[in-house]
């Protein structure tokens, strides 16, 4: 039973912290227009996304078999959601780069 409190803690503690991320982030993409600050707000937003989903497949709350070409849908749902942040990341530091060139 406290393994079960100790990770309900955690995913609250996650989604808490996502949040307030993600709402600044929000906040924040109304304020710019420049390329890289949307990327990395993209990078953040999706973040959260994921953050969202880990909590739902992690407490079960979300679960079903399902395949895609033979893979299970939320084992490759969840590394392309893991990897698309970073992806964003640096697409806008890469956009920086250019900008500054």
């Amino acid at each position: 039973m406290e393994t079960f409190e100790a990770s309900f803690v955690f995913f609250l503690i996650r989604l808490i912290i996502g949040g307030v991320a993600g709402f600044f982030a929000i906040f924040y993409l109304s304020k710019t227009r420049e390329l890289a600050w949307i990327f990395i707000i993209a990078g953040t937003l999706s973040l959260y996304a994921y953050i969202l989903f880990e909590t739902l497949h992690g407490l079960q709350i979300v679960s079903f078999d399902f395949y895609v070409f033979g893979i299970p849908f939320f084992d490759m749902f969840s590394v392309i959601l893991s990897n698309l942040p970073l992806i964003f990341i640096s697409l806008g530091f890469i956009s920086i780069l250019l900008k500054h060139r």
